[in-house]
């Protein structure tokens, strides 16, 4: 596997884990991620949780419509 510069590291990160280059090292995606390409930057949502795209973005979250998960209080909060 290669980054952007084109320095190649020799394994693959597992599921829920992304290459972090800078550290050269696996990280952890966000919560209830199952694929990421970074920090931030998920693909592919856990399969117990739904997936929505929102402005090209995957949101994975255990909240209804209307609702965001608040890592803070650990519940759904309106997100009006």
């Amino acid at each position: 596997m290669r980054d952007s510069s084109g320095k190649c590291y020799s394994r693959a990160c597992a599921d829920g884990t992304y290459l972090d280059t800078k550290r050269a090292q696996c990280s952890i995606c966000e919560d209830l991620c199952k694929l990421c390409d970074g920090e931030g930057s998920c693909i592919e949502c856990d399969s117990k949780v739904p997936t929505s795209i929102v402005n090209d973005t995957t949101i994975c979250s255990l909240c209804p419509d209307g609702y965001d998960y608040d890592h803070k209080w650990n519940k759904c909060k309106g997100n009006s």
